[in-house]
């Protein structure tokens, strides 16, 4: 931590020298004597020239040069010089001190008390969304969250005249406490280590529940994005998975604001009283094998069976299966339309009293009528048929079952005419 005392009162000298009336302010707005208690300067220009100069100082945000567009107004050039030398030399004496240095044209001719305590209220605000709140060295950043701090490893120095920079170039975050220990965040994602660096201020740490919590979310929202990516970018792309982008991307911004919201005291608070653990879903292997299999052109990417368990359960919240009762199946099989009474004799090798069943009952049963699909799936399905019927009767059963998929489909858009992306949604999913 630097000491701002030490810093103010070379400050007030280093003012003084060029400036003799010096207005000096506290941290809370107040006007002071003592320099070493000042966060503010006031000043004017020249005694030529009343627009007002105001300094402030903080570790945040440095040292911040505050000044209207009149400043160097009906200036001597001599004047301007001494001005811009003066500028040039609080800079040095910034970076010096590692401290950000900024100018600010504030168009407006005076600041009072009132003005004071606006910026000294600014300063004490805690919300996380304002990158010049970053402070530190060309090759490392910090943030103040609470009692707690946010320290940023950049993999290359940045320019420090541009405070945003200290958003990029990240190589490590690390969260370092009050009582000295510092836990190194597992995601380069900067708002969830500001809502992590909450909650060590509030007495937790990166191991307990509701940390594990926090760490979850800049993980899920790193593999959605790996998965949106993904799909933009892939020419061919399957029309069922087409239609998880909207779930999936309401997800990316819902995380997104409860990371930054989790940065704020009160909020944070209220989300750790309530907050229940919970455990995501296993995805099925036959579910993880049909997404593979539309997501694969000539090469599957093997790291994005990583975001299954995520793409499962936003399918899972956001579909609701109708029951269809056999009466609304009013389908005939190829076989049955053809020859209504024939059956087919099953293999050889059957008893010598053998079963005739119809192609159209045996696909049936093997369908499941509450969601739509078949359990098995139907290419399980058509090889039972293969093997037991022929071969002859692949394709004409291909067609069958594209027409109970149909029926099913139309049945449910009658009844509820917004679920058929649902019911695509839950063919794919293989949802119960």
């Amino acid at each position: 931590m630097k000491n701002l005392n030490t810093i103010s009162q070379e400050l007030f000298s280093k003012i003084r020298s060029r400036f003799t009336k010096v207005t000096i302010g506290d941290k809370d707005g107040n006007v002071v004597t003592e320099p070493n208690d000042a966060r503010f300067f006031e000043f004017e220009f020249s005694k030529h020239n009343p627009a007002k100069i105001t300094i402030t100082l903080s570790e945040e945000d440095g040292i911040v040069i505050m000044h209207g567009t009149d400043v160097l107004e009906n200036a001597l050039s001599s004047r301007k010089q001494d001005w811009f030398n003066f500028l040039k030399e609080l800079r040095t004496f910034s970076k010096k001190r590692m401290l950000n240095f900024n100018i600010r044209d504030i168009s407006k001719d005076n600041l009072t008390k009132r003005d004071y305590k606006y910026l000294a209220q600014k300063n004490k605000d805690e919300t996380m969304t304002n990158e010049s709140k970053l402070y530190g060295t060309s090759k490392t950043s910090y943030q103040n969250v609470g009692e707690a701090r946010v320290a940023i490893k950049h993999r290359e120095p940045i320019d420090q005249t541009n405070s945003a920079n200290r958003a990029r170039r990240i190589e490590s975050i690390y969260i370092e406490s009050n009582n000295g220990e510092r836990f190194k965040y597992p995601i380069k994602h900067l708002n969830g280590a500001r809502a992590m660096a909450r909650h060590v201020s509030e007495g937790g740490n990166p191991y307990d529940s509701f940390g594990k919590y926090i760490v979850s979310l800049s993980e899920e929202l790193g593999k959605l994005r790996k998965f949106k990516t993904y799909m933009g970018r892939s020419a061919i792309m399957a029309e069922g998975l087409k239609s998880y982008i909207p779930v999936i991307q309401d997800r990316l911004t819902q995380v997104k604001k409860e990371t930054l919201k989790l940065q704020n005291e009160s909020y944070y608070t209220q989300v750790k009283d309530s907050y229940k653990e919970s455990v995501i879903e296993n995805v099925p292997d036959e579910v993880a094998e049909n997404w593979i299999d539309q997501l694969t052109i000539r090469q599957f990417n093997e790291d994005l069976k990583d975001v299954f368990p995520y793409i499962y359960r936003l399918v899972s919240e956001n579909t609701k299966a109708k029951e269809i009762d056999l009466e609304n199946f009013n389908i005939e099989s190829e076989d049955e339309k053809s020859q209504e009474s024939t059956t087919i004799q099953m293999k050889p090798d059957a008893p010598e009293e053998t079963e005739r069943t119809s192609l159209g009952e045996f696909i049936l049963s093997h369908y499941d009528r509450e969601t739509g699909n078949f359990p098995k799936g139907e290419t399980a399905v058509l090889t039972m048929i293969e093997k037991d019927y022929g071969e002859q009767f692949i394709n004409p059963e291909k067609d069958f079952i594209e027409r109970i998929k149909t029926t099913y489909d139309s049945y449910q858009i009658k009844e509820n005419p917004q679920s058929l992306n649902c019911i695509r949604m839950k063919e794919l999913a293989g949802v119960k």
